[in-house]
């Protein structure tokens, strides 16, 4: 609804006030506040005027006066700078203390990221076109180089922030994965095509480790090359970060691709705790039945047992029952087609495997256990001083 004031003069110099709309461009009268003989009630009825609108849209009252139809018809439109995105992220960025650092195209390129994420040289175009801060190739190019030294500043200044902020004390940090891809054609040492989770295998990319708090506040970060396994980024970075900040105790909550007997032994033997995502579909047939049937469906019920090398929890979710059976009853049909037609049974599916007279044949160990795995979530830790729902609480944190 696009409410207006309208100030009319009459014959006798007197002034009525109206909150008018505007549909379909003919003038309907909302309310009418009155006359004014003079300039101090003509100024309370467009105080009135103006909380009347106020109270009949939704939007934050904007900080100046209400103002007439006719000094809108005034106003000429010559361009459109985005500049309140551009001071409240800058606002945003002082806050966080970034401003610290001393590098406006840091900031800039942080700014412009967050508003349309693109290539380098697409950022300057828009800072350029929206906030009218202009930066040539050559300046571009030249002081990128000089940002790369900021990292540990910067680093430390999100500390610095997350401790004041948000209590955060080294005690609990959250470890997590993602590629970065580029449009370049050309490999270079960081930049290589590998394993992508968004099936962009063709793609050139970086992996970037990211460290956050448990309100998700980026704390840390590392870049691989595009072809690491994302299990081997793990040790390396949190043994780096646990020495770089004299961590005495630390735990790191991350999901099941960082799970091998290897990082865990690595981890347990520098003295860090971990939470990580178990792979149950791993584990053997006897002890999924025992915990399957320990949880019996029954919703948040949770298991702990300590096995070899860590203690494993689970706990069973309705919601996620629902879904795990969806995906076995398609999972098997599309086996079950596939069998039917040996020319397509190359295809890889779930539940088919080699018998040992070397023809294919539905996997019913594989299935028994997905069925009497439905619903149920697991989880690997090595602590077991704090309580197996608080431990799951946090992981879904991550």
């Amino acid at each position: 609804m696009n409410l207006r004031i309208r100030k009319i003069k009459n014959s006798a110099g007197n002034t009525s006030v109206q909150v008018v709309s505007r549909p379909n461009r003919k003038i309907k009268i909302k309310k009418h506040f009155g006359t004014a003989k003079n300039q101090e009630e003509l100024g309370h009825l467009l105080r009135q005027a103006g909380i009347f609108i106020s109270d009949q849209i939704s939007t934050q009252q904007l900080p100046f006066n209400a103002v007439t139809d006719e000094y809108f018809e005034q106003i000429i439109l010559k361009n459109v700078f985005h500049n309140y995105a551009y001071e409240f992220l800058s606002k945003c960025y002082a806050k966080l203390g970034f401003d610290r650092v001393n590098s406006k195209l840091l900031k800039d390129l942080a700014i412009i990221r967050i508003i349309e994420p693109l290539s380098k040289i697409k950022a300057i175009e828009l800072l350029d076109e929206y906030f009218g801060i202009k930066y040539t190739k050559n300046r571009l190019y030249k002081e990128l180089p000089s940002i790369l030294n900021l990292k540990q500043s910067c680093e430390e200044i999100a500390i610095d922030f997350s401790k004041k902020s948000f209590g955060f004390d080294f005690s609990l940090v959250f470890y997590d994965v993602t590629m970065l891809y580029f449009k370049s054609l050309k490999e270079d040492n960081l930049k290589k095509c590998g394993f992508s989770k968004d099936n962009k295998f063709n793609q050139l990319q970086i992996v970037l480790a990211l460290m956050v708090t448990q309100q998700g506040f980026p704390i840390g970060y590392e870049i691989f090359e595009g072809n690491k396994f994302e299990g081997h980024t793990i040790i390396p970075v949190i043994k780096a970060f646990k020495q770089k900040y004299a961590i005495e105790k630390l735990t790191v909550v991350a999901d099941a691709a960082m799970l091998s007997q290897s990082n865990l032994k690595e981890l347990q033997d520098n003295k860090i705790n971990y939470l990580v995502g178990a792979r149950l579909g791993n584990l053997p047939l006897s002890l999924i039945k025992e915990f399957s049937r320990d949880l019996d469906r029954i919703e948040k019920k949770v298991f702990f047992e300590k096995l070899e090398h860590y203690y494993l929890i689970c706990d069973f979710s309705q919601k996620r029952a629902y879904k795990d059976k969806s995906d076995r009853e398609k999972q098997i049909l599309r086996a079950d087609k596939l069998l039917k037609n040996p020319g397509q049974a190359f295809k890889k599916s779930k539940f088919i495997k080699n018998a040992s007279n070397n023809k294919l044949e539905l996997n019913k160990e594989l299935i028994t256990k997905a069925e009497l795995l439905e619903g149920i979530k697991g989880y690997a830790t090595n602590v077991s001083d704090l309580a197996p729902e608080l431990l799951i609480s946090r992981y879904k944190d991550l």
